[in-house]
């Protein structure tokens, strides 16, 4: 027999229990944890370049680690012209050197208005006679860039990871691969004490005028054309320089900052320029010879006049005709002259000129 299912009363709805106080809203918990997540993440890569990097054609890049965790050391090179390349997480920005293709060049100048420029030597060294004389020229030179990727390392590693004075913006410091600037600043630092000292031991073994002929004008009172050197002696002095310089160059630069970064070094001596005492001295020396060589000139013009004159006289004198005819030549036009031909008391000879 079946059984029945008891009926029981309806019975009103409950009311909802109120939340309470401190109770926390687990939807609006996992929303902002999901913001701040995001915000997190957007930061990171926004601060990390998104992971990649790209080079320009003539630069290598340098990439090191950047992680909170990680070392410092470097993480990859990048080459010139390279396509967009992960970089890791948290990788410093590449830092950016000449490639090895790229020439570069360093100016010396005796020129002081220059001098407060990067990448422009004022060179001012003293003779053999103590003459302090100017230096124009250039060194051209590569840098080591991809061709030799463990000095390139090295030389981010010593010289990178310091930064250097701009001598034209003063305060101001920069790393050799921030631009142009840093660069020079970096070869201000590095290379021109040495480019100083082998110009100073070279120039050092001539006197003035072995450089400069005309500085032979000035010394010890000598006169021009006394002994005075000539000009290809004072260029085949110039150039004795650069040789030796170019041999002596390469090996104290590369002693100096303890590797090759610099190949391919060529040094093109210009000229040697002398002090302003100096060359306004030789310039009063030389206008005070070009005046006694006119004064010599105007004797010898003399000399040569006055024997010319003797010998029209003596020709007169051997022929009175010629005289004559020399005397009517020179009557001004208009003028009219009589001429006692043979010395005669008759009437003369009376000649114009229309």
């Amino acid at each position: 027999m079946a059984r029945s299912t008891p009926d029981f009363p309806d019975f009103p709805d409950l009311p909802k229990m109120p939340k309470m106080p401190g109770a926390v809203d687990r939807r609006r918990v996992a929303l902002a944890v999901a913001g701040v997540v995001a915000a997190i993440v957007f930061v990171v890569f926004a601060f990390s370049g998104f992971g990649v990097a790209s080079m320009d054609p003539g630069q290598v890049g340098v990439v090191r680690n950047g992680g909170p965790l990680d070392d410092k050391d470097i993480r990859q090179i990048l080459q010139p012209a390279q396509s967009l390349t992960w970089t890791g997480w948290l990788s410093s920005e590449p830092h950016a050197y000449p490639s090895a293709s790229v020439q570069r060049f360093y100016t010396v100048t005796s020129d002081r208005e220059a001098g407060d420029r990067s990448g422009v030597d004022v060179v001012q060294v003293p003779t053999r006679d103590g003459v302090q004389v100017g230096i124009e020229a250039t060194l051209f030179f590569n840098f080591v860039g991809e061709s030799n990727e463990q000095l390139l390392r090295r030389f981010d590693t010593v010289f990178g990871t310091r930064t250097f004075p701009v001598r034209e913006r003063p305060g101001e410091r920069l790393s050799p691969w921030e631009g142009d600037d840093g660069f020079a600043a970096m070869l201000d630092t590095v290379l021109r004490p040495v480019i100083d000292n082998d110009l100073r031991q070279e120039v050092g073994q001539f006197r003035c005028a072995q450089l400069v002929s005309s500085c032979a004008l000035v010394a010890q009172g000598q006169r021009a054309g006394a002994g005075t050197p000539s000009e290809e002696d004072s260029n085949a002095n110039l150039q004795e320089i650069q040789e030796k310089i170019n041999v002596s160059l390469a090996e104290d630069i590369q002693r100096t900052l303890g590797a090759a970064y610099f190949p391919n070094i060529r040094f093109n001596l210009s000229r040697v320029t002398l002090p302003t005492n100096v060359q306004t001295a030789i310039d009063q020396a030389q206008s005070a010879f070009a005046d006694v060589s006119k004064s010599r000139a105007r004797v010898r013009q003399a000399e040569f006049q006055n024997q010319a004159n003797r010998l029209l006289a003596k020709t007169y004198q051997q022929s009175p005709e010629l005289a004559q005819i020399e005397a009517i030549k020179s009557i001004p036009e208009g003028a009219e002259v009589i001429f006692n031909v043979g010395g005669q008391s008759g009437p003369g000879l009376n000649v114009g000129r229309r």
